[in-house]
C-alpha cells in the first residue's frame, strides 16, 4: 500500500496538468482499497513485479551460536544440522523477540482507538451542530432544488460558525451554506450550490469516510496521513 501511495504521488507531481482532474480521487480510490482489503490477488503483474522484488530463493537456515560471550550466525544446510540443542544466548534472543511482537498489536490497538475515538467524536458534534441549521427560504435556491431533485434528495441549509460551503450526508445529502453566500447574486451562488452538488454527485463524503477509516487503521504510516491531505486536495 506504501509503494502503491508513492507512484500515485510521482504520477501526481508529473501529470498533475495534464490528467483529468478526477482521474485522482480513482487513484487514491485504488490506493484506499489496497489498504482496507485484509487479503491479496495473487497476479503476475504487481508492483513488486515491476520494481524486480518478486519472491526470491528461500536462504539457508541460519542458527545462532555463542562464541566468546558473542552471538555468531553460521549457515546451516537446509537439513537438520549435528541436533545439537539450542544455546541460552539464543533462548534469550527468541524470547527478546517474542515480547517484542506481543507489544506491537497492543500499541497499533490502542493507536486505533484514539484515532477512532478523536473522528467519531469530531463526525458526532459536527453533525449535532449541522442539524440545527436552518432550510434556506431563497427563491433562487429553492429553484436551483426543484432543477435537481432527481436522484437523491438534495436539501440546503443554512449554518452560523462555518466559512465555506460544504456537503455533509451520503443517503441524504445536505448542503450547508454559511450566511455570506447567500448575499451572492445570481451566477455566483448557482456556481456555489453546482459545486457542492459535483462532490454529491461523486460520493465524495463516502469517499472521506473510508479515507478515515484508513487512517484509523493506519495511523502509524506517514504515508496515508499524505495521502489524505492529496485526497481532499483532489476532490475539491
Amino acid at each position: 500500500g506504501g509503494i502503491l501511495i508513492l507512484i500515485i504521488i510521482a504520477v501526481r507531481v508529473l501529470l498533475l496538468d495534464k490528467l483529468p482532474k478526477r482521474t485522482f480521487p480513482v487513484l487514491w480510490g485504488i490506493a484506499l482499497l489496497r489498504l482496507l482489503v485484509p487479503f491479496s490477488v495473487a497476479s503476475v503483474f504487481s508492483v513488486y513485479t515491476l520494481l524486480g522484488l518478486g519472491r526470491q530463493e528461500a536462504a539457508p537456515e541460519r542458527e545462532a551460536y555463542v562464541v566468546s560471550g558473542e552471538m555468531e550466525a553460521v549457515d546451516l544446510p537446509p537439513e537438520k544440522g549435528s541436533g545439537q540443542p539450542p544455546v541460552r544466548g539464543q533462548e534469550t534472543a527468541v524470547a527478546e523477540a517474542g515480547n517484542q511482537m506481543e507489544i506491537l498489536p497492543v500499541l497499533w490497538c490502542v493507536g486505533a482507538l484514539i484515532c477512532s475515538l478523536f473522528f467519531v467524536r469530531s463526525y458526532v458534534r459536527s453533525l449535532d451542530r449541522f442539524r440545527k441549521a436552518a432550510p434556506v427560504e431563497s427563491e433562487q435556491v429553492l429553484q436551483w432544488m426543484e432543477r435537481h431533485r432527481k436522484g437523491r434528495p438534495v436539501s440546503v441549509r443554512q449554518a452560523e460558525g462555518i466559512s465555506t460551503p460544504l456537503t455533509y450526508g451520503c443517503l441524504r445529502p445536505v448542503i450547508l451554506l454559511p450566511e455570506k453566500a447567500l448575499e451572492e447574486k445570481g451566477r455566483e451562488l448557482e456556481y456555489i450550490l453546482e459545486h457542492e452538488y459535483v462532490h454529491i454527485c461523486y460520493c465524495d463524503a463516502l469517499m472521506k469516510l473510508v479515507m478515515v477509516a484508513a487512517l484509523c487503521v493506519h495511523w502509524f504510516n506517514p504515508l496515508v496521513w499524505a495521502m489524505a491531505l492529496l485526497l481532499n486536495r483532489d476532490i475539491e
